[in-house]
């Protein structure tokens, strides 16, 4: 288990130049702009030797999304993943698929990526529509060899759950993000942590605090000013047996500030791992 972070396939080297400068070895890593851009997927073969060169272990791949999204309030709930407009769904599934075969390209073993705010209802058209393009996406990924972990916060933990039991592909799981959570007023991150953990394949580093009276979203924070008890949460991961990379996600404008607290969190994290180490083993 190693601490690692997110980071951005733009700018793919000097990124990894800069975590390895700060004895940071593991990431996923995220792919910003509209698919078909040129510009958005660089070659695979220079991603894999810059990576390769700076002993960086990339984790998994955040791909891109065609068309309009926002995760701001109200836009949130119809433009997200394939929670999208009619017009975009079949095109956000080859998305989810380009993103695939890039991956296992350079030997990335794992898919992240948010689905969109999917009604509870099992009978919803919407839900019926969301399952059966996550289940079409699972089948390509079991082919090339990945996973897919579904990133949380948008559903509540229970709907997930019974989600990946509808879609019945083994390569499925969660990316657990804690923050997200809160921020979207979905649940307490240890409940969640209770309903999810048999499921984790992968997990994010992100602390918030909920939202105000009247707000309708929360706001991420520093790790370890916001209302995520890491402790009690990375204690019930350890004890699981759980092994996978811990991902710190700080999104923040300001390169210098958001190195400053990544490399807080990680300090932060390597105690809370010290103390937890007879229990990792």
């Amino acid at each position: 288990m190693q601490i690692g972070i997110m980071t951005s396939i733009r700018d793919y080297r000097k990124n990894f130049a800069t975590m390895a400068e700060n004895g940071i070895y593991s990431c996923q890593l995220s792919v910003p702009g509209i698919h078909g851009e040129s510009e958005v997927y660089p070659d695979a073969a220079d991603v894999k030797k810059a990576a390769d060169e700076y002993g960086i272990r990339i984790t998994a791949l955040v791909p891109a999304w065609s068309g309009y999204c926002n995760y701001a309030y109200p836009e949130m709930y119809q433009t997200l993943g394939l929670c999208c407009p009619e017009e975009l769904y079949e095109i956000r599934i080859n998305d989810y698929i380009t993103g695939g075969r890039y991956a296992a390209e350079i030997g990335i073993p794992e898919i992240m990526s948010h689905f969109g705010y999917m009604p509870d209802d099992p009978k919803n058209p919407v839900h019926i529509r969301v399952a059966d393009g996550i289940r079409r996406i699972a089948k390509e990924y079991q082919s090339l060899g990945l996973i897919l972990g579904m990133e949380t916060g948008e559903m509540i933990p229970l709907t997930l759950s019974l989600l990946l039991d509808e879609i019945g592909e083994s390569n499925v799981g969660v990316n657990f993000d804690p923050a997200n959570f809160i921020i979207n007023g979905r649940a307490y991150p240890t409940d969640a942590m209770d309903t999810l953990l048999p499921r984790l394949v992968s997990m994010h580093i992100k602390d918030a605090v909920k939202p105000l009276p009247g707000a309708p979203k929360g706001k991420e924070v520093a790790v370890g000013q916001g209302c995520v008890d890491f402790p009690a949460l990375l204690s019930m991961v350890c004890g699981y047996g759980h092994t996978f990379d811990l991902t710190i996600e700080r999104e923040i404008s300001g390169p210098a500030q958001q190195l400053a607290d990544i490399l807080h969190a990680k300090q932060y994290l390597e105690s809370i791992l010290k103390d937890l180490a007879p229990a990792s083993h």
